[in-house]
Parts: structure tokens; sequence; C-alpha cells
């Protein structure tokens, strides 16, 4: 995604019409259109502020990832952004922790019996992110 040209989310120059960008005022390469430009800790802030004008976010907008003075549309559209990113890191990993519950049967020996099968993870985004719960 990050190398296809029509894939485009935020970028410098040129409309929102014309180039399919969501936030302009980026100088540069844009974070977003660079592998692990986009820091878990801005998802973390995008999820958590609850401002009336996401003034926390549109600040570290403009001081983590450059963006010149980010309107509220652009928070807005980061905030979409980073919930779609964090959802679908949590299915993606997911995945595979239900494959070792079924290969070892573990669901198996709780189907109907309402039992919780306990699972250790550990990193920054489980352990800060505001809307992941354990």
């Amino acid at each position: 995604m990050i190398q296809n040209p029509h894939v485009l989310l935020f970028g410098g120059g040129g409309t929102i019409a014309n180039r399919r960008l969501l936030i302009k005022g980026i100088s540069g390469k844009p974070p977003t259109q660079t592998v692990w430009g986009l820091d878990t800790a801005i998802l973390s802030i995008a999820a958590a502020d609850n401002t009336p004008e996401l003034s926390v976010l549109r600040e570290q907008l403009e001081d983590v990832l450059d963006i010149h003075a980010p309107s509220l549309n652009d928070a807005r559209a980061v905030i979409d952004v980073a919930y779609s990113v964090v959802r679908r890191a949590a299915r993606l990993s997911a995945i595979p922790l239900a494959a070792i519950m079924i290969h070892c049967g573990a669901i198996a020996i709780c189907d109907g019996k309402n039992e919780p099968i306990d699972i250790g993870v550990d990193g920054s985004v489980i352990e800060r992110h505001p809307i992941i719960w354990i």
C-alpha cells in the first residue's frame, strides 16, 4: 500500500480531490507513506483525545508527524484511520491465538462451560491503548 501511488492517504501538495489525500499540510515525504512511519503512540492519542477541538491530537500531529496546522477534519480523519489500524491489528493478533486454542483443544474443553481462557500478553499497545481492554 505504501508504494502504490493510487492508495495515498496523506501527502504534500495538490488538492484532496485530484490526489485522493486527506491531509495537505505535510512537507516532504509523509510519515504515513513510510514503512513504520505511524507510531502506536499517535494511535493511542487519537483514541484518547476527548477535547472538543481534538487539540491534543492536532498538537501531536504537528509536533510528531510534522503536519502544518492540521484542521479538525484532519484530526477526525486520523481518528478514523487509527481506529481501523488498531481494529485490524487486534483481529490479526486474534487469528493465531484462536488457531492455537483450537489446535490444543482449549475451545472444546471450555465449550458450554462459560469458563475463561487465559492468554498472556505484553507490549506497549496492549498496555497503553485506551480502547483495548484486558
